[in-house]
């Protein structure tokens, strides 16, 4: 009995030292669960830090392969591993924020009316014409840079009164100049611009469907992905950043992406789907 005792005090003397070490070895994927949406930040934010793993550094998997319940087992109360899994924000807040953000606020500047101007003088008179600068939604960068950088050309926010390439009309209308400070990067990624439109495919080879409907759609391993890389793409957005800091909860958007291609590949979109659903649910 008495040596039982001690044995029993012993390993409770070694908790402390047990937690220590738990905490020093835990690979940390991020810092914080943050939220993922401007307007919702306050619905959305956990307040608390997590210690998160890498998709592939489940214990004892080197592959997606029954890593969801892999994951389970390792983040059970009684388990003695040093590996914690990620709290990831829920589908229904990651859709609230698509809503509010990705398909509201952040494409203001995007619904604005730009235009380049080009200009001349002739017999005393100022006179312009306009072209619509148009965005491309699968590049969407050479867009972006022009409207935040400018170009040779002038950005306004003049109508355009071009109709044809070959019959622009010259304006007496004088440019009104476009603030570039004031404009508000849409949500991208690989120069695609993300919103419920987007075909998933340029975002995420090889899923079928249109971003949007995927998220908000029907239960299924895409649904996940989707919501994932939305969360990913959002947290390292400026307008997110600035506000909140640089802590990530979400993996690089293209890890995920890379994840989503792996596992289809390899027929296991139903370990991907159990994966991230467990990283998506409440502890």
């Amino acid at each position: 009995m008495n040596q039982q005792n001690e044995a029993q005090q012993a390993q409770m003397d070694q908790q402390p030292e047990r937690s220590a070490q738990k905490a020093l070895s835990r690979r940390k994927f991020l810092l914080q669960a943050s939220a993922v949406s401007v307007p919702a930040v306050l619905s959305l934010k956990s307040g608390k830090a997590w210690g998160c793993v890498e998709l592939n550094c489940t214990p004892g998997e080197t592959s997606l392969s029954n890593s969801g319940s892999a994951v389970a087992s390792a983040t059970s109360e009684t388990s003695k591993t040093s590996y914690q899994r990620p709290q990831w924000s829920s589908v229904s807040q990651i859709i609230s924020a698509f809503n509010a953000d990705f398909e509201d606020w952040l494409l203001s500047t995007y619904w604005t009316t730009l235009c380049t101007v080009e200009s001349k003088r002739q017999s005393g008179k100022n006179y312009y014409r306009y072209t619509k600068l148009s965005c491309d939604m699968y590049s969407f960068n050479s867009w972006w840079n022009q409207v935040k950088k400018g170009s040779s050309a002038v950005v306004v926010t003049n109508s355009p009164t071009s109709t044809l390439a070959s019959n622009k009309q010259w304006v007496t209308t004088a440019p009104v100049n476009y603030n570039k400070n004031s404009s508000r990067m849409p949500a991208n990624h690989s120069s695609v611009l993300v919103k419920g439109d987007t075909d998933a495919s340029k975002l995420c080879p090889g899923m079928v469907g249109k971003v949007g409907a995927i998220l908000k759609g029907a239960e299924c391993a895409e649904k996940y992905a989707m919501a994932a890389i939305i969360g990913a793409i959002w947290e390292r957005h400026p307008e997110y950043t600035s506000r909140y800091g640089s802590d990530k909860c979400f993996p690089e958007p293209q890890e995920l992406i890379n994840a989503y291609w792996t596992a289809k590949s390899e027929g296991r979109l139903k370990d991907l789907h159990s994966l991230f659903k467990l990283y998506m649910s409440p502890l």
